[in-house]
């Protein structure tokens, strides 16, 4: 069982490092520039004091982030941890400021004083030159610490189911190998013993040279039978991994049919393509379906691979 364990392990291993280091590779390219977090509205004396953290994440520095506020404020009453650039943008009934200066890979802590009690949510932040990410601030975590702990999770999670599946088909296979075992150390020791019995009795020599070569024929054929069904045991792995593989690549399709159905819908009611992908992204928030925003890596090109591998043991079966 040790050896089993230990055989099974290191090929669980490799895999979950390597979907690690995948994982931690798209998830560095696929990215916001920008993470804002916008704490809850504290009170202070007679105003509610707004926390708001900005990280630059990006490749450039940010020269043009504007900020909308629901109330209207002056401008004194915005402290930076840094200095950065803010020029007010007063009108329209709201209060906007143009923010900048925010340096590549720079922290800022911005402290915002209303006059009333305010929901954080009504905080918007739009820059057309980058990407931005808006957080409720629930104490500060170092950016990408999310992400990481979310990637480390999927990797423990598939070391467990790796290293499962491989145990289990592992120990099938060594069942049988012992099986076989078994029947060939037997038949060798029943060869063995007609041997001595033929030295001991040179009279009936010939007849039982004919025992004995039926019996090797008899151990050859169980041997060879139980090889086949090794290889039928292989083969039917594979072909349920390509049927799994296939159905999950057209629930896949189907699944982006409708994605672009219902962004077509969404567009023909006058929203935008950001307000779209926000409602899709919500409905997989809802769903806990997290998983069905990411894209599924060449996952044809492993049903091409599944494929071939199957035709060889078919092709190996009929030899």
């Amino acid at each position: 069982m040790n050896k089993l364990l230990k055989d099974s392990l290191l090929p669980a291993i490799v895999t979950t490092v390597i979907a690690f280091a995948f994982n931690m590779f798209v998830a560095y390219f696929a990215r916001t520039d920008l993470i804002i977090h916008v704490g809850e509205a504290v009170k202070v004396k007679e105003d509610y004091q707004v926390s708001v953290g900005f990280f630059n994440q990006g490749k450039k520095d940010i020269h043009k982030l504007n900020m909308i506020l629901p109330v209207d404020i002056e401008l004194s009453d915005i402290n930076t941890s840094d200095p950065i650039m803010i020029r007010s943008l007063t009108g329209g009934g709201q209060n906007s400021f143009e923010l900048g200066g925010i340096s590549k890979s720079q922290k800022v802590q911005m402290t915002i004083l209303f006059p009333e009690d305010v929901d954080p949510a009504k905080l918007n932040f739009l820059s057309s030159d980058i990407s931005i990410g808006v957080k409720q601030f629930d104490g500060m975590e170092a950016p990408g610490t999310k992400e990481l702990r979310s990637t480390l999770v999927q990797a423990v999670i598939y070391l467990i189911i790796f290293l499962g599946f491989n145990i289990y088909f592992k120990n099938q296979f060594l069942k049988l190998d012992k099986k076989a075992l078994e029947h060939q150390t037997q038949a060798s020791q029943q060869i063995e013993e007609f041997r001595n019995e033929i030295k001991q009795t040179s009279g009936m020599y010939e007849e039982r040279i004919k025992i004995l070569n039926s019996m090797q024929d008899i151990a050859e054929q169980q041997t060879s039978s139980l090889k086949k069904r090794l290889d039928e045991i292989e083969s039917r792995v594979v072909k349920t991994r390509i049927i799994h593989a296939r159905r999950i690549y057209e629930y896949k399709k189907e699944l982006s049919y409708w994605r672009d159905t219902v962004r077509k819908i969404i567009y023909n009611a006058g929203m935008s393509e950001r307000e779209a992908n926000k409602m899709l992204e919500q409905i997989s928030v809802n769903l806990k379906t997290h998983r069905t925003q990411k894209e599924e890596h060449d996952l044809e090109s492993l049903i091409m691979l599944e494929e071939m591998y199957a035709y060889k043991n078919t092709e190996k079966s009929k030899e």
